[in-house]
């Protein structure tokens, strides 16, 4: 995927859950929220340039099992493919987490500035899943989630 195609993408997934925002936030908390899709994001992001490798599509710890004598697997490689490498790092959660994987991983500057990025966005790319299965308390949860992101 091209960084072209994801800025599409998210910004895709935006307009799917609109109506959502329409519903949670005030015309001044959306302006904000698509200022960040449309403006802020593709902005940075095309600045910090493509780093393409092949990724795992969907990391993160729903994704992680742990095995008897501390065995760890990685399972759903469903969205496996060519993207930006910050993509695999978005579902870490904890700093202490970040800094441990990023030191086995190859740790840099624009990397960490990626994953801030990205995770601004996940909760908005979120969205529209939740929406697809009209599970509202999803929904509700990924709107407190875009609340706490997009507005740090």
């Amino acid at each position: 995927m091209t960084l072209e195609q994801e800025i599409a993408e998210f910004q895709e997934k935006y307009r799917i859950g609109l109506p959502e925002l329409k519903r949670h936030f005030t015309e001044t908390g959306r302006a904000k929220i698509e200022q960040l899709v449309f403006g802020i994001y593709p902005k940075k992001v095309t600045g910090l340039k493509m780093d393409q490798a092949l990724c795992h599509g969907d990391l993160g710890y729903w994704n992680i099992i742990y095995g008897k004598n501390h065995q760890v697997g990685i399972i759903d490689f469903g969205d496996l493919g060519y993207y930006d490498r910050s993509k695999d790092f978005i579902g870490v959660n904890g700093q202490k987490m970040l800094d441990a994987v990023l030191s086995q991983y190859g740790d840099n500057k624009t990397l960490r500035e990626k994953i801030v990025l990205r995770k601004q966005l996940l909760p908005i790319l979120d969205l529209p899943y939740f929406i697809g299965k009209n599970n509202q308390e999803g929904i509700e949860k990924t709107i407190v989630r875009i609340r706490e992101t997009a507005f740090e």
